[in-house]
């Protein structure tokens, strides 16, 4: 697989439970899996995932925010 490069500024965001979900690689067959940067809102509904598990970094929150 040659290297790539996702530019999230690029990617045109689409909504999922947890607000809204720019998704890199989706489209890539070698990969087995995505990259997201998500913008959760403060709507967000509990959901989960059978067949992937969904590991969060975060890069920024309000000082009330609920972890």
């Amino acid at each position: 697989m040659k290297v790539q490069i996702a530019d999230f500024s690029e990617i045109e965001p689409v909504p999922c439970p947890c607000g809204l979900a720019r998704r890199a690689f989706s489209g890539i067959q070698e990969f087995p899996g995505t990259l997201h940067m998500t913008e959760i809102s403060e709507d967000s509904k509990k959901h989960y995932h059978k067949t992937f598990t969904e590991t969060y970094y975060i890069l920024e929150c309000e000082t009330d925010a609920k972890l």
